[in-house]
C-alpha cells in the first residue's frame, strides 16, 4: 500500500499528513536577524513529527505557523486534509475503536450519539468503575443503595457529596448496577 501525502489545510507548504496517519514538516526557509542587525536565511530541514498521546489515548501534535504552535488531534488532521472541513456539530469517530489508529480508513464523521454508540459497541465507554474519575465501586453503590444512613453520612463516609448519593440512590447515577 503507498502512503499518499497531502498539504494540511492552514498550513500549506509547512506541513503534511498521510493517509496514514503520519505528520510531517516540509523543507522551509526563514530570516534570523544576528546581534549586528543583519539579516540571514536560515534553511530548516523537515522531517518526521513524532506525535504525543493525549486524553484518552489520542494522538496529538503541535503545529507552529508564525511562531504560534496549535495542538491538533492527528485524526482531525487526517480528515481535514482528505476529507475536507468538519460539518458543524459533527466530530471524528474511528471505526474500530482505536483512538491510535488514524489511518483514513479507520475515520469518518459523525455525531457525537453515534460516537457514543460506537463507544458503547467497542467497550471502550467509561461507566462505572473504569470512568477515570470515579471514586466508588460496584460495592460501594450497593452499599450506598442498601444504606438506612443519610445521605450526608454516606457523603463524608465515601468522600463525595450529597447529592451524588441522592443520585445513587434514584439510579439516575450508576443506573447499570
Amino acid at each position: 500500500m503507498t502512503e499518499n501525502w497531502k498539504a494540511v489545510p492552514g498550513y500549506e507548504g509547512r506541513y503534511e499528513v498521510s493517509d496514514l496517519g503520519r505528520v510531517r514538516s516540509l523543507d522551509w526557509f526563514r530570516e534570523v536577524r544576528n546581534k549586528w542587525g543583519s539579516v540571514n536565511m536560515r534553511n530548516t530541514q523537515g522531517r518526521s513529527i513524532k506525535a504525543v498521546v493525549g486524553h484518552h489515548g489520542r494522538f496529538f501534535v503541535g503545529l507552529c505557523l508564525n511562531g504560534h504552535t496549535v495542538r491538533h488531534t492527528v485524526s482531525s488532521l487526517v480528515m481535514l486534509s482528505f476529507a475536507g472541513a468538519r460539518p458543524a456539530g459533527l466530530c471524528v469517530l474511528h471505526t474500530d475503536g482505536d483512538n491510535k489508529n488514524n489511518k483514513l480508513q479507520n475515520l469518518r464523521y459523525g455525531t457525537h450519539k453515534e460516537n457514543s454508540a460506537d463507544a458503547r459497541r467497542h467497550g471502550t465507554l467509561m461507566l462505572g468503575e473504569r470512568h477515570w474519575r470515579t471514586r466508588l465501586t460496584v460495592d460501594d453503590i450497593l452499599l450506598i443503595r442498601r444504606s438506612a444512613d443519610t445521605g450526608v453520612y454516606l457523603a463524608a463516609m465515601y468522600s463525595v457529596t450529597p447529592s451524588a448519593i441522592s443520585l445513587i440512590r434514584t439510579r439516575k447515577n450508576w443506573a447499570s448496577v
